[in-house]
């Protein structure tokens, strides 16, 4: 009995390493010029069918397709003939199916954090995230599908897979598919469409507020500082000064408080000219450090579900 309990916990430690692994795979990590955090490359976005018409149409079609024991009954051009022919209910000239994408499943992620020059600053490590795919960013539309599928028939009778296209359907998102075959196989889960597209990354709404809050009083003290009828070398003493007592306001000096206001200090202002870096925006004539609601966009594989 023991034995058989070791094989089994053996075994369920092999899966969940494998598990995570492969979940890990899909991490990377989106930088801003204040935080980096994590990011899923893969995420799903799903597909809804207002057509409440075209399930009964699919059932027809596979009827069509396929004999009672299963096999194929039609020719190639009859296949194609059946796919492409329009709906009773259409007025196009060939078949076509609208899926409107519904909102991204979007993903709250808390993974480690690799270490930068930049990672010593206050709150630049971020181990969280909220990523949303930009649906309307969505190209490169291809169908992967299994034996047994319409689309697999298809392509056993030596005919291409047609397109899909991205369209706008009173304002909404939506996938145009212009085969019968691939929209039944969306119809009935046979097939998952994978797109290439773009999320948005951000943190969560608590890590936004803090890290505004330290950022203006970065903000503040910097404008404060430059602001004064000062020689070059003693604004960068206090500079220096005041950002080492908003990294660190009771500790006083210690090597980690150094390197935090020293990279801190590279990422605001030019090391010889103190002018502000390209991190601040310019408003009405003024500096500022805009950091709350700030995001980052990066390339994400989409899987299509129905």
């Amino acid at each position: 009995m023991n034995y058989l309990n070791n094989k089994k916990m053996i075994l369920a430690s092999v899966i969940a390493c494998v598990s995570l692994q492969a979940h890990a795979d899909d991490i990377a990590i989106a930088k801003s010029s204040f935080w980096q955090a994590p990011f899923r490359t893969s995420m799903q976005v799903s597909l809804i069918n207002p057509k409440s018409s075209l399930i009964k149409e699919c059932e027809e079609f596979k009827k069509d397709i396929f004999a009672a024991d299963g096999s194929v009954k039609v020719s190639a051009n009859s296949a194609d003939t059946l796919r492409q022919l329009s709906s009773d209910d259409s007025m196009e000239d060939s078949f076509s199916a609208v899926f409107i994408l519904g909102n991204s499943v979007a993903t709250d992620l808390v993974a480690d954090i690799p270490t930068t020059a930049l990672s010593s600053i206050p709150y630049y490590n971020q181990t969280s995230s909220h990523s949303e795919v930009i649906t309307s960013s969505l190209f490169g539309f291809k169908s992967s599908y299994g034996a047994g599928s319409l689309q697999a028939v298809s392509a056993s009778l030596g005919l291409q897979i047609l397109p899909i296209h991205l369209i706008y359907v009173a304002g909404k998102v939506a996938l145009k598919v212009d085969g019968r075959d691939t929209a039944c196989d969306i119809v009935n889960h046979a097939t998952i469409i994978r797109a290439q597209g773009t999320v948005q990354v951000q943190l969560p709404q608590k890590s936004q507020i803090a890290l505004n809050e330290f950022y203006s009083s970065v903000e503040s003290q910097s404008l404060s500082v430059l602001s004064l009828d000062e020689g070059k070398f003693s604004k960068a003493a206090r500079l220096g000064f005041r950002l080492s007592q908003l990294i660190s306001p009771t500790s006083g000096y210690s090597v980690e408080v150094e390197k935090s206001t020293l990279a801190l200090f590279k990422l605001l202002f030019g090391e010889n000219t103190l002018e502000p870096s390209f991190v601040w925006s310019r408003f009405d004539g003024k500096n500022s450090l805009v950091v709350f609601g700030t995001s980052v966009k990066e390339p994400v594989t989409v899987e299509l579900l129905n």
